[in-house]
């Protein structure tokens, strides 16, 4: 299994509908990870990966992101997952 089977498998986790990445387009933007567009044809993910030391980092923008959706003022988007594997780590 690589990085982008276990995104998949953790996208499909979080929103109990089984997700194959069939496409995988990086895209660019930052500078800090890299970043990707997965998509199985019907639905699409923006992922950003980086060593599994930045997991932190992911965590806590997935903490703003939601704390930002929740007060409603503006467009954010939704966090599905984030998590580590193998020594990297994603936010999806």
């Amino acid at each position: 299994m690589d990085l982008t089977h276990a995104i998949a498998d953790a996208i499909s986790a979080a929103t109990g509908e089984r997700f194959e990445a069939r496409q995988r387009r990086a895209i660019s933007g930052g500078c800090i990870n890299a970043a990707y567009v997965l998509a199985d044809g019907r639905r699409r993910y923006f992922v950003k990966t980086n060593t599994a030391q930045a997991l932190e980092m992911f965590v806590a923008e997935a903490a703003g992101l939601t704390a930002l959706h929740e007060g409603g003022a503006i467009m954010v988007p939704r966090v599905i997952c984030h998590g580590d594997w193998h020594g990297e780590s994603h936010g999806d």
